[in-house]
C-alpha cells in the first residue's frame, strides 16, 4: 500500500534563493536541480532537507547512503541536532521559517539499509552495516527494531543446520570467491553444492526483504551519491529500471572505488553485493529521491541522467519518473548542464578561451564536421553552441573555428615535444596512481641525460595495491623470465 507523504520544502526555497538557482524546464533538465557553491554547502541543504522531511512526515521510510557521499550531510547533522533548540529560535532554521513544534523524531522512523558486500562481517569497520549502525542507529537515534539491515556473513542460528551447521558464510566460500553462475551450473562437488544452495538461500532473503519495503509502503526519502560508472545504491550501468533486491555482481569501475577500504580490488573481485533495486527505490510515485555529487569527475555522467532520455547506460536517469526526485550539486558537478552553462555565459556576457574552444568543439561534434570545414565562410548552421560563441565573442564562425583549431595544433606539438634542459618534479597523491597510470607517461621525461627530475610521494600509507597482488606479479615475472621469451 502507497504511503502518501508531505514533501513541500521551505528549505528548497531558501537555497534556490540563496545561490541564485536558474529555473529551467523541466523538458530540458528531466530531474530538478539544486546547485550551490560547495562540498560544505552540500551536506548543509542535505543535512536541513532530510530534518524538515523527517518533521513532516513522522512514521516514515528513509534510505540513507553509506561510504564516503554522506561525510558533510552527517557532520551537519549532528550539528543541528545538537543545537537544535537555538537554530530554531534564531538560527537558520529559524530563518527558514521551519515550525518549531515539528521537531524530527527518529524514533517513529522505519530505516532501509541499501546494500551490503558479499559476504562482510558486519563488524568490519569499512562495512556498509558498521556505519549505519555507528552513524544512523546509535548517532541519529533510528529505533534498531525497525530498521530493516542487510546481514551478508552471520547465518541465523535456525537456518544453520539447513547450511551445513556453519555459521558464518565466510566459512562457506573459504577462498572468498562468490560464483552466482552456480544458480545454474551443476555442482562440481559438496563444496558447490552447498554454496549453490546458499546463494539461493539469499535470493531468498533478497525476495524476503524486496517484500518488506514494499509492505512499509515503499522508500519515503531516499538519499544517495552516483558511483563512478553512474550506478546508485549498487544498481550499476546496464541495471534495469525494473530490478529489484538481488544478489548480484558488480563491474570494475565500482569495484575500483571500493578497493581502498576493502584491501585492494583482487579482494573486493571475489565478492559479490546485496543491493536495492532502482524500481524498489522508485516503487513509492510520492517519494523524495535526492542524489548528491560535488566535483567535476562525475559531471558528464550526472548531465547524461538528468538530460537524456531514460535509459540502462545511466541508472540514475529511473529517477526522471518521480517527481520529487533532485540532483543536489556543487558548481564543479553541474558544470556539463548545458543549460546551465548556456544562462551562465549569457549572464556574464563574455566567454573565456577556454570556453569558446569548447562551445565550437561541442558544436562541431554534434554538427559530425570538422573545425576546417567551420572555416569555410559558405558554413551555416543553427547549432546552439555555435550560436552562443559567436554571440558572445563578436566574431564569425570561420574565425572562431581558425583560432580554435589552431589552438588545438598548438597543444599536441607541445605535448609531442618534451622538455629539455629542465627540472621536473614529479608528484602524485598516491604511489598506486604513478604504478598504474603515470609510468607510461614518464618515459619520455627521465630519459634525457638534459633534464632533472625529483619525485615526491604524499600518502596516507594505505594502499590498494596489496602485497599479495605485487607478490603474484612478481611470481609472474620470475617465471617468464626463467622461459627466457621475455
Amino acid at each position: 500500500m502507497e504511503k502518501k507523504y508531505n514533501f513541500t520544502s521551505k528549505v528548497e526555497a531558501f537555497f534556490e534563493s540563496e545561490f541564485k538557482n536558474s529555473q529551467i524546464s523541466k523538458t530540458v533538465e528531466r530531474i530538478k536541480v539544486l546547485e550551490v557553491d560547495n562540498y560544505i554547502n552540500l551536506g548543509q541543504i542535505t543535512a536541513l532537507r532530510f530534518l524538515e522531511w523527517v518533521s513532516l512526515n513522522p512514521g516514515g521510510v528513509v534510505a540513507l547512503p553509506t561510504g564516503k557521499t554522506p561525510e558533510f550531510f552527517i557532520k551537519w547533522m549532528q550539528y543541528y541536532l545538537e543545537n537544535w533548540d537555538a537554530e530554531i529560535k534564531s538560527g537558520l532554521l529559524h530563518k527558514m521559517g521551519l515550525d518549531k513544534n515539528q521537531r524530527p523524531d527518529f524514533k517513529s522512523l522505519y530505516f532501509v539499509m541499501i546494500d551490503e558486500f558479499f559476504p562482510l562481517d558486519p563488524l568490519h569497520e569499512r562495512s556498509f552495516n558498521y556505519f549505519v549502525k555507528r552513524f544512523y542507529i546509535d548517532g541519529f537515534g533510528f529505533d534498531e527494531n525497525k530498521a530493516l539491515i542487510i546481514d551478508t556473513y552471520n547465518i541465523p542460528e535456525v537456518d544453520q543446520t539447513y547450511l551445513g551447521g556453519y555459521k558464518h558464510v565466510g566459512e562457506i566460500f573459504p577462498e572468498g570467491i562468490i560464483d552466482l553462475n552456480l544458480r545454474i551450473k551443476h555442482p562440481a562437488n559438496a563444496k558447490e553444492a552447498l554454496q549453490k544452495k546458499t546463494i539461493k538461500y539469499f535470493d531468498q532473503f533478497c525476495e524476503n526483504y524486496e517484500e518488506k519495503i514494499r509492505n512499509l509502503g515503499g522508500i519515503g526519502f531516499f538519499l544517495g551519491g552516483i558511483g563512478p560508472d553512474g550506478h546508485i545504491a549498487f544498481d550499476v550501468k546496464g541495471s534495469s529500471h525494473h530490478s529489484h533486491t538481488r544478489l548480484t555482481n558488480i563491474n570494475y569501475e565500482t569495484q575500483a572505488a571500493a578497493a581502498v577500504d576493502l584491501g585492494g580490488i583482487e579482494s573486493v573481485r571475489k565478492k559479490a553485493v546485496i543491493t536495492i533495486g532502482l524500481n524498489t527505490i522508485t516503487y513509492n510515485p510520492d517519494m523524495v529521491a535526492i542524489i548528491i555529487a560535488a566535483g567535476e569527475s562525475k559531471s558528464q555522467l550526472i548531465a547524461s541522467a538528468i538530460e537524456s532520455q531514460p535509459s540502462l547506460e545511466y541508472p540514475a536517469s529511473s529517477l526522471q519518473k518521480l517527481e520529487n526526485s533532485r540532483f543536489y550539486l556543487t558548481k564543479g558537478a553541474a558544470i556539463k548542464l548545458q543549460e546551465r552553462q548556456r544562462i551562465g555565459i549569457i549572464e556574464k556576457g563574455k566567454a573565456d578561451i577556454k570556453t569558446l574552444d569548447k562551445l565550437i568543439i561541442d558544436g562541431a561534434l554534434e554538427e559530425k564536421v570538422t573545425l576546417l570545414e567551420l572555416v569555410s565562410e559558405n558554413y551555416n548552421c543553427t547549432n546552439r553552441h555555435l550560436q552562443l560563441a559567436q554571440q558572445i565573442s563578436g566574431e564569425t564562425l570561420a574565425d572562431l573555428a581558425h583560432a580554435s583549431h589552431k589552438r588545438i595544433v598548438e597543444k599536441i606539438k607541445k605535448g609531442l615535444n618534451p622538455p629539455i634542459q629542465s627540472r621536473v618534479l614529479h608528484t602524485a597523491p598516491h604511489h598506486d596512481d604513478i604504478e598504474l597510470a603515470y609510468f607510461p607517461l614518464l618515459h619520455h621525461l627521465v630519459r634525457s641525460e638534459h633534464n632533472d627530475n625529483h619525485f615526491v610521494y604524499c600518502t596516507s600509507g594505505f594502499t590498494s595495491v596489496t602485497n599479495e597482488y605485487i607478490n603474484a606479479n612478481m611470481k609472474s615475472l620470475k617465471e617468464l623470465i626463467a622461459t627466457t621469451k621475455i
